[in-house]
């Protein structure tokens, strides 16, 4: 196994330095923008975007695989609270990043983010993951793998790891979620329902509340950026289609009966949904879930009801 871990660790090495020079390539155009006096807005949402986007979901990804093998290792649980911390510290950043108005507060939180995060990953690559190679119990391949699976949220299989979960999980998300009404009203409306949908996607089975948190939000992101999901023609129901009003279930129901609705159709069949507000962040979801794979035709838009055909394409 020694051998996998050797290929393994360097491959977590270069997305390592991939992930710093990208960060850091950011923070400085953040740095020149703001001592020139030019406009810093868009690269600052270049920054965020980024660090949402990539850095965060593999911060997360690693405690729920990496730290959590590393921390079953002798001697070494006090390292993993402490890297689990500075994944907290990174997040608040972020936060602070977002939220900042001014160039001068801007470029202080993303030059602190940078900070930390360098001597973060360079500690984590000697102190942590060294060690992990010359460890037969231990298979860094496999660990990598899941790391994929949980940032993608390609496999179903990546729900299935159970590891204890720290509470700053809450604290990440609400940070994305900072993040992305930042980038809305930056005028990057269809890039943030696009990530929170994904967000979204991956905590629906493993941390249904936190989903639930993001759902909401994504109502606010639509309202804030006036985004609208595009339909992919004008369509007509079937006499065929099932019928699903969802207006007298809760929220949390309405997604599960919709995405189980799906699930059960046949390739070139479809439901009528019938809601009682326009469903867009709905929409931003199954793109997250199924891209490819449905239609998405409304046949009734408001003002009191909403009525929208879904189709399985394959």
């Amino acid at each position: 196994m020694t051998e996998g871990n050797d290929v393994a660790y360097g491959q977590m090495l270069a997305h390592h330095s991939e992930l710093v020079e990208n960060v850091l390539r950011r923070v400085v155009a953040l740095e020149t923008a703001v001592a020139e006096s030019s406009p810093f807005e868009e690269v600052k949402v270049d920054l965020l975007t980024y660090v949402v986007d990539e850095v965060l979901p593999h911060a997360l990804a690693e405690e729920l695989t990496v730290y959590a093998s590393a921390a079953r290792r002798e001697g070494v649980a006090a390292t993993v609270e402490h890297m689990v911390s500075e994944h907290r510290t990174l997040a608040l950043e972020v936060e602070g990043l977002a939220r900042a108005a001014s160039g001068v507060d801007a470029v202080a939180h993303a030059r602190g983010f940078f900070d930390l995060f360098d001597a973060h990953v360079t500690r984590e690559n000697e102190v942590l993951l060294a060690p992990m190679v010359g460890d037969d119990e231990v298979d860094l391949a496999a660990l990598l793998s899941a790391m994929g699976q949980l940032i993608h949220h390609h496999s179903d299989d990546a729900v299935q790891l159970r590891v204890e979960r720290a509470d700053h999980e809450a604290l990440v998300v609400r940070t994305l979620i900072d993040a992305t009404l930042s980038l809305a009203r930056a005028g990057e409306g269809e890039r943030a329902c696009s990530l929170a949908a994904r967000a979204w996607a991956a905590l629906r089975m493993a941390r249904p509340d936190l989903a639930d948190e993001v759902n909401r939000a994504m109502h606010r992101l639509v309202r804030v950026s006036g985004a609208s999901a595009q339909t992919t023609s004008s369509g007509e129901s079937s006499a065929e289609d099932i019928v699903l009003d969802v207006r007298p279930l809760v929220p949390r129901e309405r997604h599960e009966t919709i995405f189980q609705t799906f699930d059960d159709l046949r390739a070139g069949t479809g439901f009528l949904l019938v809601n009682d507000h326009d469903p867009r962040p709905l929409r931003y979801q199954f793109e997250a879930e199924h891209a490819g794979e449905f239609t998405w035709d409304y046949l009734e838009s408001g003002p009191r009801v909403w009525r929208v055909r879904v189709g399985r394409v394959r």
